[in-house]
């Protein structure tokens, strides 16, 4: 079902210069064919149809936020750190970019500028357990262990799967 879907969306969007102006807008259709690529697992497709809709749209934040998940999981991080940059600079208030972004520079060793990527997206939403936990990660590997199990004790009370997992692994109670 999934394959006739993006075979429709492909054939719609290569057909669309022939489609009056009031027709939908193609970056959008694209946004949709990545998303659909991305759900299946093939992350190099929708990262080619997110590409093509930021150089019809480049001033849509989505579709920088949805390129930077696409190269992130082809492990480009340095690309993905770009864009979900530019998808930031576009909307700051997008809590999820400040926590890719953050999820990016720890991936690249870049801690510090991860923990305030964290910081951001729980500044823009303060029940944000897994930045809370993936900040702590970050202070972890800077060596600020006490930092790090107070954050990830915090997510942990609030039932976070993975920050209780982390918790015992290091013989502590959240």
């Amino acid at each position: 079902m999934r394959y006739a879907f993006v075979l429709l969306l492909s054939l719609v969007c290569s057909s669309l210069p022939l489609l009056d102006a009031g027709a939908a807008d193609p970056s959008v259709l694209l946004l949709e064919q990545g998303k659909a690529y991305y759900e299946d697992g093939k992350y190099q497709a929708a990262w080619d149809a997110y590409d093509r809709a930021v150089s019809g749209d480049p001033r849509n934040f989505q579709v920088w936020y949805r390129r930077g998940q696409a190269s992130f999981k082809l492990e480009r991080y340095r690309d993905a750190a770009a864009d979900f940059s530019r998808s930031i600079e576009l909307n700051r208030e997008n809590h999820k970019a400040w926590y890719r972004k953050g999820r990016t520079e720890h991936e690249l060793g870049h801690y510090q500028e991860a923990i305030a990527d964290f910081s951001h997206a729980l500044e823009l939403k303060s029940d944000y357990d897994k930045a809370r936990y993936r900040r702590g990660l970050s202070k972890d590997a800077l060596g600020d262990h006490a930092g790090a199990r107070e954050d990830i004790s915090r997510a942990a009370r609030s039932g976070h799967k993975k920050s209780i997992r982390w918790m015992a692994e290091h013989g502590e109670m959240p």
